[in-house]
């Protein structure tokens, strides 16, 4: 089986337990089904700033996150991904957001990649979690709220380990 990129619709996902009562319900971070109608850069801005606000919560890998490649919900073509060349910058963005932030996402779709320059971007933030997945995975000063406004927004992500030497 191909690591990155088959006919097969991939997931990968991590989820957390609902804890407003004594139910076994788990729910991704930070979203709700509707935003997926949404224009494409209005749902990651959405998806952000719901990441960011659970982080207060829990750790990077606790939660999952949803990059819809194909319509969801509705919202037509401006709400889709696809064709992954054609929206290679919205991609980009989607797959940094999440292995930047060390959340897992499902990726809804039936390719990972399109052409070969998607490929790439692909394999670029795969590599890029992978070499950072113990800072990534560990615990987050929050720092600026995402709000597509200001330039600048983030989490700091702190390896404690590597700073106190424990």
């Amino acid at each position: 089986m191909e690591t990155i990129g088959s006919k097969r619709s991939y997931a990968l996902i991590w989820c957390m337990p609902n804890n407003d009562d004594d139910d076994d319900v788990y729910v991704g971070m930070g979203y709700d089904e509707d935003q997926y109608s949404l224009p494409r850069w209005q749902d990651l801005s959405v998806s952000r700033q719901g990441m960011y606000d659970d982080l207060y919560h829990y750790i990077p890998t606790v939660g999952w996150m949803f990059l819809p490649l194909t319509q969801y919900h509705g919202g037509g073509n401006a709400a889709t991904i696809e064709p992954l060349s054609d929206h290679l910058t919205e991609y980009e963005w989607g797959l940094a957001q999440y292995f930047g932030a060390g959340v897992a996402a499902c990726y809804r779709g039936w390719r990972l990649y399109d052409s070969e320059r998607t490929r790439e971007v692909v394999v670029r933030w795969v590599s890029f979690f992978k070499k950072y997945r113990r800072i990534l995975t560990s615990d987050v000063v929050h720092v600026q709220r995402p709000d597509m406004q200001v330039y600048i927004d983030y989490i700091l992500q702190l390896y404690l380990n590597v700073i106190f030497g424990a």
